[in-house]
């Protein structure tokens, strides 16, 4: 199980270059379906571009509700890379606002391990204030440095300081029987 560190808050403001609404669904009563395209750009403590796709079920009077998946490309705490955001939200009276999270596993580059959770808020046509909470997930050692830690604790019968779950194939008879090293590599 992976465990987390603290969170850290970033803030920033999004600016949209593209906004691109196609309706696929347009019943002569109910809500309309529309797929809307989207790229923006983030300034502050997250730097980047997003491209993202919404689906959103709009009501004649205008409120409405839409999910979406943003892929966001540059720096978020001084690391580089990307990310998924996985959106939902409403518009209602003028104001666009919602929630997002990091989608578990998408980060890549520095961005590896990402975890988050934040929202969004915008007057319709206006810049968005958004924020996310973010820390990074504990990652499993690479290969090498299962080997060099079986070896480690068969040696020196001292419990290791992290769970050898993060070691995937760490030996039964390793963990259960024997304190011997294991140098083979699996």
């Amino acid at each position: 199980m992976a465990e987390r560190a603290a969170r850290t808050r970033a803030n920033a403001v999004i600016n949209v270059d593209k906004y691109e609404p196609s309706a696929y669904d347009e019943p002569a009563e109910g809500p309309v379906l529309t797929r809307i395209h989207v790229e923006e750009r983030f300034s502050g403590d997250i730097s980047g571009a997003g491209v993202v796709e919404f689906l959103q079920a709009a009501r004649p009077d205008g409120v409405a509700g839409f999910v979406g998946i943003e892929r966001v490309t540059g720096q978020l705490g001084g690391r580089r890379g990307t990310f998924l955001l996985q959106d939902a939200g409403t518009v209602q009276d003028g104001i666009v606002s919602g929630d997002w999270f990091v989608i578990a596993g998408s980060g890549t580059g520095e961005l590896a391990g990402l975890r988050g959770e934040g929202g969004f808020r915008a007057n319709l046509g206006q810049d968005a204030e958004v924020h996310l909470d973010y820390w990074f997930e504990l990652q499993a050692p690479a290969a090498g440095a299962c080997l060099t830690i079986r070896t480690l604790w068969g040696t020196s019968g001292a419990e290791l300081p992290f769970s050898p779950s993060f070691c995937p194939g760490l030996f039964w008879e390793q963990r259960h029987k024997s304190r011997r090293p294991i140098t083979r590599r699996e």
